[in-house]
Formats: structure tokens, sequence, C-alpha cells
């Protein structure tokens, strides 16, 4: 037996030989852990697929593009390694096993977005779409794991969408508290057209009291700018109606902003 682990230690070849057989199992422990090690703090290199269907929709006179948004929020992410491609190309991926997931972002995503703010909000679909006989994930990780996996996904796709939403709501409040804004400067410059047109119906009483001649046509002209700044006020009582009604709307804006963040 001595003798014959001397002959090996003799011909390099044939130790060689020994020590790679003796290292497959090991090198084939050290892949299979590697990848099972952790995934999903590796979902930043999970390929997912993402097919943008949406068509944007107009809102108090702004136009939401929800879709794109959540494409530029996810190209900045790096949770997950998204794919942007059309829904041929999708398929074909998922079928061969070059993504995990495909993600289809609905074409009325935008419009259901707008209903938000109503009374009857509509619930929003994105739909999910996993391959688990040739993904490079689920053929190494059990059931319960690929459950796991699924739902850390939705999460991040989940607040990509609530970040877009609310994004632009932002933009629409914002609208909405400078045209408040210029309600109040409406107000105030009727305010002072008001004061200017006292000050001439002043004028012309103190005219009243310097001769008899023009005394009448004087007074008629008082009169005429007494029904004047009337009418200027109720324009400022107009005004500054509008204007606690537009500052209602944006506090509710901000409300529901707020509260989506937390």
């Amino acid at each position: 037996m001595l003798r014959k682990v001397k002959n090996i230690f003799k011909k390099p070849m044939t130790l060689v030989t020994i020590i790679g057989i003796a290292c497959v199992p090991a090198l084939y422990n050290i892949s299979f852990l590697t990848s099972m090690w952790d995934p999903y703090g590796r979902l930043d290199q999970l390929p997912v697929a993402v097919i943008n269907q949406d068509q944007s929709a107009s809102f108090q006179d702004k136009t939401l593009t929800i879709g794109d948004d959540m494409v530029d929020n996810m190209k900045e992410s790096k949770s997950l390694d998204f794919h942007f491609v059309s829904e041929k190309d999708a398929e074909k991926g998922l079928e061969e096993g070059d993504y995990y997931m495909v993600i289809t972002l609905p074409e009325d995503l935008s419009e259901k977005a707008t209903s938000l703010l109503t009374n009857q909000p509509e619930p929003i679909t994105i739909s999910y779409q996993t391959s688990k006989g040739h993904s490079f994930v689920a053929s190494k990780m059990g059931e319960s794991a690929m459950e796991k996996l699924k739902t850390s996904v939705s999460e991040t796709i989940t607040k990509t969408y609530t970040t877009a939403v609310f994004d632009s709501m932002r933009e629409i409040q914002t609208g909405m508290v400078e045209a408040a804004d210029g309600s109040q400067q409406l107000t105030d410059g009727a305010s002072q057209l008001e004061s200017g047109s006292q000050t001439l119906s002043n004028g012309l009483t103190t005219l009243t009291t310097s001769g008899q001649s023009p005394v009448t046509g004087a007074n008629q002209l008082a009169t005429g700018v007494v029904s004047y700044t009337d009418g200027v006020n109720q324009a400022a009582i107009g005004s500054q109606t509008l204007s606690s009604g537009l500052t209602t709307y944006t506090n509710g804006v901000a409300s529901l902003a707020s509260g989506a963040e937390q």
C-alpha cells in the first residue's frame, strides 16, 4: 500500500488527476452555495422585463404620464435589473429564461390615477408574469422562497407607482396654489380701486360746497361712482370666495400626498 502511494508521487500526472477529481465536488458546492447565498440581498441582479402600455391622461389642465414616470424612476433605481422591452421581446425572454419576471403597465394606468382625487377611486392593476420552469432563480429556490421574492418585487413596483402618482399630484397642487394667489391679488386690486373711487367721491362732495351751478352734475357723478364701487365690492367678494375654495382644495391634495408618503 505504501509502495503504491509512493508510485503516485513519482507520477505527477496521476497526482494532478487525483487532486482535480477531489476538487470537483468542492467547486460544485461553492458554486451552488454562492447562487443561494442571500438571494434577497442581490435583487439588483434579478432581470425583470417591463412593458409600458400606458396612455397619457388629462386632469386639471395637466397631462399625467404615470407609465413614463414609473419607467424613469425604474431607470434611476438600482433595486432590480430592469429591462424595458416590447411585449414580443418580453414573452420571448421569459420563455428562454432571460427574465425572471415580466411586469406590464396597463394602458389605463394614468387615467385611473386621476380617480384618486374623486369619491370613487378606481383600482390599479399591474400584471406580473413569471416562468418557474426557466427562471435561473426559480430553478434553485423552493416555492416559499419564490413567493417571498415575488412579494419583494411587488413592493418595489408599488413604491415606484406611488412615487410617480404623487409627484404628478404635487404638480397639480402647485398650479392650484398659484391660482389661489392670483385670486388674492385680484381681490387686493379691487380694494385699491374701491379706495380710489371713494377719494373721487369725496372730492366731488367738496365740489358741491363751492357753488350751486355744478352741484347737480357733481352729485349725479358721485352717485355713479358709488354704484361703480359697489360693483367692485361684489367682484372682490367673489374673488375672495374663489381664493378660499382653491385654498381648501389644495390643502386636501396636500393632505392626500402627505398620507401616502407616510
